[in-house]
């Protein structure tokens, strides 16, 4: 099973953090970043916040961990 968990990718100052189960979502832009939502059903499944130094405090950022690497097999399929 893959555990989903927020991250900071400090390459490109964006957070990323998970609200629901990983479903087909479309982004809604915000004046922040995107919402992500479930294609079927309309619920927010993740929230990726842009310029995320601009928005979050450096204390949070740094305990932040950065993304992972995706799984072999996952990468593959």
């Amino acid at each position: 099973m893959n555990e989903r968990h927020a991250y900071w990718d400090r390459e490109v100052d964006i957070v990323w953090i998970p609200t629901g189960p990983r479903t087909e979502v479309y982004g809604e832009r915000t004046s922040w970043g995107l919402l992500d939502r479930d294609q079927v059903t309309g619920e927010v499944t993740g929230l990726e916040i842009w310029d995320a130094s601009k928005h979050i405090s450096g204390e949070v950022l740094e305990r932040m961990p950065a993304p992972s690497k995706p799984e072999p097999e996952a990468a593959a399929a």
